[in-house]
């Protein structure tokens, strides 16, 4: 019960549930990378980012095709995320 209150307290019920409304599980790099080939990654995490690039360099390299990777460092809160997508958003808008 005390980590409930905290866990109200501390926002992160409301994330959790703006979470579920957007996907069905966390997505990791490692589940996705095989889903093809890549034009742009974007990441909200500077561990993340360095986790994808340091995953490309260490792949077998077939096509040799090059890929942008982004990071747009977003603290994980209500704001910021909000702030952050529509960033996203625009950023790929004007990519693409």
């Amino acid at each position: 019960m005390l980590k409930l209150f905290r866990y109200r307290r501390n926002g992160i019920l409301t994330m959790l549930k703006r979470n579920v409304a957007v996907k069905l599980a966390p997505q990791r790099w490692q589940e996705n990378a095989a889903d093809g080939t890549f034009d742009v990654v974007l990441t909200f995490e500077e561990k993340v980012f360095d986790m994808v690039v340091e995953d490309l360099h260490n792949r077998n390299h077939v096509l040799f095709k090059p890929v942008l990777v982004i990071n747009l460092e977003v603290k994980d809160n209500h704001e910021e995320a909000a702030i952050g997508g529509r960033l996203a958003l625009q950023l790929c808008q004007e990519l693409e």
